[in-house]
């Protein structure tokens, strides 16, 4: 990007979204490039979500639109920005049509994935799989998976909240002989919690041999259904649901653990998809087990003892912890190789 450029970040999620703090990750990156950002964020539902976005694009004042994900909300805005002679830029983080909820969603996620790439100038991605799948239609990009920095997120009251309730369960627990305390990174969406309900029954059958003890940690819409199925499995003492923590919390709090864990079921959509929680379990220097699949065994899997739940008592040896000031780096030098790469696009 020649110069500073006044760059429309468009969110289509919400904030608990792990696409979410991706984004923001590569928002932050392109202001500490120079760059003029207005990070833009709807709170309200997915069709005044969708409104507000085309409002946004059709009267704003910017130079690039950089978006992520092809779904009914980002499309039309995207089609304004291109209408307006704008730059687009979307990073496409999943697959999302496996990830929806009912088959209706998953329909008009199919859509937009299959035909929206031909819209945008641009597609970002940090999966090589996902890339693979438009390169011959539209300009590709690998930008590598990241987090925001700690300090750019204000934890709420209810964050808070939270975390001092996640500390007394880690210390009530500590109380016992020979207990470990396993992290679950996830959010609670169709997508996010898509594998929990197997890891909370494999628990529930494994758990009196070997006293693991399970804090899943994230928020959403499925939360409540997640606690109503631990519940259900007896699982209650056992396993704790923290709620949303703030990423300027998170390693603080991960630290205290044993380790972290991350199955990922073999389906197309987990075979695209790049797991965010690995990287907040290597920035807290904790051990990672369980099962990977597809792009994230590719990128990360040597960081990963694979075993199952019923194999769980081995010892694990601590990853080398990752700095995210580093990974921030890494992002930074993407960026600045796309920038060099396609100079006639930001010029």
């Amino acid at each position: 990007m020649s110069g500073s450029k006044k760059i429309l970040i468009l969110n289509s999620l919400q904030s608990y979204h792990g696409s979410t703090a991706r984004l923001r990750a590569i928002s932050e990156t392109l202001e500490n490039l120079g760059h003029q950002i207005v990070f833009h964020q709807p709170t309200t539902n997915a069709l005044r979500r969708m409104f507000s976005s085309m409002k946004t694009c059709l009267h704003g004042d910017y130079e690039i639109l950089w978006t992520q994900k092809l779904n009914p909300i980002t499309l039309p805005s995207m089609l304004i920005a291109r209408l307006r002679s704008k730059l687009v830029i979307v990073d496409w983080d999943d697959w999302d049509t496996g990830l929806q909820q009912n088959i209706v969603f998953a329909f008009l996620s199919y859509i937009c994935e299959t035909l929206g790439h031909w819209i945008p100038n641009l597609i970002t991605s940090h999966s090589y799989r996902l890339l693979k799948k438009v390169s011959r239609t539209t300009p590709t990009h690998y930008l590598r998976q990241a987090l925001p920095s700690p300090q750019t997120s204000t934890p709420s009251f209810q964050d808070k909240t939270n975390l001092e309730t996640a500390y007394r369960h880690i210390l009530g627990w500590r109380q016992q002989k020979d207990i470990n305390i396993t992290a679950y990174l996830c959010t609670m969406t169709s997508g996010g919690a898509m594998d929990l309900p197997y890891i909370l029954q494999e628990w529930s059958k494994h758990h009196a041999v070997n006293q693991n003890h399970l804090l899943v940690i994230g928020g959403g819409p499925k939360l409540l259904a997640m606690i109503t199925l631990a519940k259900k499995l007896s699982l209650e003492g056992k396993v704790f649901f923290a709620g949303w923590i703030s990423s300027s919390d998170l390693p603080q709090l991960l630290s205290q653990l044993d380790d972290g864990l991350i199955y990922m079921s073999d389906t197309k959509s987990n075979q695209l998809r790049v797991s965010l929680k690995i990287l907040h379990y290597m920035n807290a220097g904790i051990p990672i087990w369980g099962n990977v699949v597809g792009e994230t065994k590719e990128q990360y899997g040597q960081w990963i003892a694979n075993c199952h739940i019923a194999d769980k008592g081995m010892s694990f040896h601590s990853p080398e912890r990752i700095s995210l000031d580093l990974h921030t780096k890494e992002l930074k030098k993407d960026i600045e190789s796309l920038i060099a790469n396609h100079p006639t696009w930001f010029s």
